[in-house]
C-alpha cells in the first residue's frame, strides 16, 4: 500500500472551508504568551509548540477524501 502523504484535497487540514465562510486567523496562545513551551521546558499544549491558536472565522467540513485525518490514501484500519 502506498504511504499516505498530505491529502491533496485539503491540503493536509482535513477540513475544507465552507463557501460562506471568510479566512482563519492566527491569534498569540494565551497560555504560553506566544513562546511556544511552558514554564518548565514542555511543548504548550495549547497551541502545540506554535506559540499560536488559530482563531475560526467561518464555517469548516470535514474533508471526505481523507475523512477528516489530513493523509491520504487511507489506511485499511480506518
Amino acid at each position: 500500500m502506498k504511504k499516505p502523504e498530505p491529502c491533496p484535497e485539503c491540503h493536509g487540514k482535513g477540513w475544507l472551508e465552507a463557501a460562506r465562510g471568510g479566512e482563519d486567523e492566527a491569534k498569540l496562545c494565551g497560555l504560553c504568551n506566544g513562546s511556544g513551551s511552558t514554564p518548565t521546558g514542555r511543548t504548550c499544549g495549547g497551541c502545540g509548540g506554535t506559540g499560536r491558536i488559530e482563531v475560526r472565522t467561518g464555517e469548516r467540513q470535514k474533508c471526505l477524501k481523507c475523512m477528516g485525518t489530513g493523509r491520504f490514501p487511507l489506511s485499511e484500519d480506518l
